[in-house]
């Protein structure tokens, strides 16, 4: 049954998608405080910029963004990088938003 809902989330992906905040496990609380669903790439920046100052939930987003292909995965090196430096997150902030 699992595979079926699974499925049916494939064919929802908003065709703007660039970040997924999965479902908790029944039960638990969702990690790191973040409303689940999809992200375009205007409410990831504004996420990004909300959480700015908790280095644990720019690691998290910078974990749901990762690829695996090195070539793809600039910008989540990034913020993984600077997640505990907010001047550096707004500077990236606002090239992104250039």
């Amino acid at each position: 049954m699992k595979a079926k809902s699974q499925v049916k989330l494939a064919t929802r992906i908003p065709k703007d998608a660039v970040l997924l905040i999965p479902q908790p496990e029944e039960g638990e609380l969702p990690t790191c405080g973040l409303e689940p669903g999809y992200y375009n790439l205007n409410d990831m920046l504004a996420l990004i910029e909300k959480h700015q100052q908790n280095g644990e939930t720019i690691q998290y987003i910078a974990d749901m963004l990762e690829t695996g292909e090195p070539e793809n995965d600039g910008f989540m090196e990034m913020l993984r990088a600077n997640r505990s430096n907010p001047k550096e997150l707004r500077r990236m902030l606002a090239i992104c938003r250039a």
